[in-house]
């Protein structure tokens, strides 16, 4: 380009850029695509070469959700032997890990996202054009209406996300092949009746609604349907009984819902979807009905919010109705991800065991939430607890392996570790925070102290902290902690933040810490203490 002064020829070359067509820009097909190709074609199996193409789907720049590409995935069934949506992660995670060592995915903002770079991009819709994989990629290219599909019965994935598209065609469209169609990120607002018509072959599904009043009555026709994401953000009413048709797709495995008001309760013919392994009610408001869960035996990931957090013991209201209850969840003999709030401790008491958590977000009252309490759909292992809640052995056991701990409005306790006779139940909480990297204290009004004493076992507590934060604990002085646990977490902390703690005196005093590394090392580093 550099003997090319037509300001025409740069403009449209700026515009091949921004539209991802660089196939027209001469020597890209012949050099740097063949290239990538020859990347692409020497990976060791086909998971890994639909996962690259998946990701050609999103727009150009876009900081992709790990989460989401993992549902596409899990929904398209591109995995083989894979029995479980936790070994299904592993697996996307560990393929993730060999396209970033091959160059061919880029890290992102932070580790639940990544990014694939503008020329891999361009390199993956053009090898997906094939006809052997039926990609039409639509992507953030500005479109307010549906545009002519060449080819439509080879059409396998279509993606329209980031355009301006107000309704669908009114005309019915036949997809014999389609297996993916995102039409995320517009702000639809007619769906015709008859559009899913000619669908039937759809695995994955991902629609924003603007103002949609109701699903369409062709939507039972998804018969193959394995994911679907449905979100919403208009003003006008919608009509939440047309989401009982979802209970007519027998064969979903993961129902993402955001942005929905259910009113009284989930429509009960969710329960009819006995195949479905993934709940995500993440963005919604409303209360699970009782008998509902309990229906759902497949179940391994349940997300809810805080509006979900009206859950009933088992002895309260009638059996058929009322708000559902942690009986049937602990009858869900697969659950491994659970993100939920609870008002009332006592439902606790209907877990007679441990689950088999591996991805957990349970908060016990009310809480000003700490930002990693937030609800999300990261992988996380939190707990925020109270007094009357420790008294539970599954609580116990989930604050053995939890990575961030809130123990809030829990009166008694006058350290975390250590505390003698009468601090003797609350010692046992000190002594199972060996996998505790962020550590918050909120309204605890009788503290004192983090820790009672300077001899701690070998296996130390805390030994993984990097965060610790003490709100509203009107009694503390000191938060010393003795020298051989801040040998092992002062190179680790990143963040200290104390707040209305009115008599607090010391903080983090390292003279401790200093003596001892004299002692074994003969050298001393600087030390402060407030």
């Amino acid at each position: 380009m550099r003997d090319k002064d037509d300001i025409s020829t740069w403009n449209s070359v700026r515009n091949e850029l921004r539209q991802s067509v660089q196939t027209h820009i001469r020597g890209m097909e012949n050099t740097v695509l063949k290239c990538i190709r020859k990347s692409f074609e020497s990976l060791s199996n086909d998971e890994a070469k639909l996962c690259i193409l998946l990701c050609s789907l999103f727009p150009e720049d876009w900081e992709i959700d790990i989460i989401d590409l993992f549902r596409y995935i899990v929904g398209e069934g591109i995995l083989r032997h894979v029995y479980s949506m936790e070994g299904a992660w592993n697996r996307v995670c560990r393929l993730l890990v060999q396209l970033k060592d091959c160059c061919l995915l880029l890290e992102g903002k932070d580790s639940e996202h990544f990014k694939m770079h503008d020329v891999v991009r361009d390199a993956a819709i053009w090898i997906s054009s094939d006809k052997a994989y039926g990609f039409y990629g639509f992507a953030n290219k500005g479109l307010r209406r549906w545009p002519e599909i060449a080819q439509v019965d080879e059409c396998q994935r279509i993606s329209f996300m980031g355009n301006s598209f107000d309704s669908l065609p009114a005309e019915q469209l036949v997809f014999p092949k389609l297996r993916t169609m995102i039409l995320k990120e517009n702000g639809i607002s007619t769906i015709p009746d008859s559009f899913f018509q000619g669908m039937e072959a759809l695995l994955v599904l991902d629609l924003w609604l603007g103002d949609v009043a109701s699903l369409p009555s062709s939507f039972p026709c998804l018969v193959n349907l394995k994911a679907l994401f449905l979100s919403r953000s208009g003003e006008v009413n919608f009509d939440v009984t047309s989401l009982s048709l979802i209970g007519e797709l027998k064969n979903l495995e993961i129902v993402q819902l955001q942005g929905f008001e259910f009113g009284c309760a989930v429509p009960k013919e969710f329960g009819n979807l006995t195949k479905l392994s993934c709940l995500d009610l993440l963005g919604c408001r409303g209360r699970l009905p009782r008998n509902l869960i309990s229906r759902l035996s497949r179940l391994e990931q349940l997300y809810l919010t805080e509006v979900f957090s009206n859950w009933q013991v088992d002895d309260e209201g009638s059996s058929s109705g009322g708000a559902a209850t942690f009986a049937e969840l602990a009858s869900l003999s697969s659950l491994t991800t659970l993100h939920v709030d609870i008002e009332n401790p006592d439902v606790f008491s209907e877990f007679g065991s441990s689950p088999a958590l591996t991805d957990f977000k349970i908060i016990v009252g009310a809480i000003i939430r700490p930002y990693t309490f937030r609800p999300s759909r990261s992988r996380s292992k939190l707990l925020a607890i109270t007094k009357s809640t420790y008294k539970y052995k599954w609580v116990r056991d989930l604050v053995a392996k939890t990575e961030g701990l809130c123990l809030h409005n829990w009166s008694g306790m006058e350290c975390l570790i250590g505390g003698g006779a009468e601090g003797e139940g609350l010692t046992r909480v000190g002594n199972m925070l060996f996998e505790v990297r962020e550590l918050y204290l909120h309204s605890m009004p009788d503290m004192k102290s983090l820790c009672s004493g300077t001899q701690l076992p070998d296996d130390i507590l805390l030994r993984k902290l990097s965060g610790l934060e003490i709100q509203d604990c009107h009694k503390l002085i000191d938060v010393l902690l003795p020298s051989c646990m801040l040998l092992r977490t002062h190179q680790l902390m990143e963040s200290l933040v104390i707040v209305r703690c009115d008599k607090l005196e010391r903080v983090l005093s390292l003279t401790d810490l200093v003596q001892e590394e004299e002692g074994e090392g003969g050298q001393s580093a600087a030390a402060a203490s407030p």
